[in-house]
């Protein structure tokens, strides 16, 4: 476990991480699209959310001598934000039926929230604050509870 502060920032590898699940939650969906005679839904969760954006860490440059004349405006142009896995997830062609993400952080839990909202009724997205080695598991129980009650057999 790091010692980081969490600040919402992210390594300069996670463009390329988030741009690989967007891909494959895309082909991922695109294939199960057509698979309604057999398949419900589709569920995407999420147990390490996080923000919905993140500012991208630059990697450990030299300083420059300082000038005259410091630029303010030169660090400002140079920060990047970058959607994370909620928005990816959430912004593909195909998406799925139900998004649930978990996180631990209030600050993130209350981003993801407005995230929710600015999804409105296009999405069904439930948001839950949780240790993600356990609320998975208890979400998982608790919709096997409730499919159960409506499920008919002999026994």
């Amino acid at each position: 476990m790091t010692k980081r502060k969490k600040d919402n920032s992210v390594g300069p590898w996670a463009k390329e991480k988030l741009e690989a699940l967007g891909q494959y939650l895309n082909f991922y969906t695109t294939v199960l699209k057509n698979q309604g005679h057999w398949l419900r839904g589709t569920s995407f969760v999420d147990a390490f959310a996080g923000p919905g954006l993140s500012k991208i860490r630059e990697k450990d440059r030299k300083e420059a001598p300082p000038g005259l004349f410091p630029d303010a405006d030169s660090e400002e142009a140079e920060v990047e934000y970058l959607k994370g896995s909620p928005r990816v997830a959430l912004e593909i062609a195909n998406p799925f039926t139900s998004y649930t993400f978990i996180d631990s952080d209030k600050k993130r839990i209350a981003e993801l929230e407005a995230l929710k909202q600015e999804y409105g009724n296009t999405r069904n997205i439930v948001v839950t604050k949780g240790d993600a080695n356990r609320r998975p598991q208890d979400l998982a129980r608790e919709r096997n509870r409730l499919e159960a009650s409506s499920r008919r057999g002999l026994p």
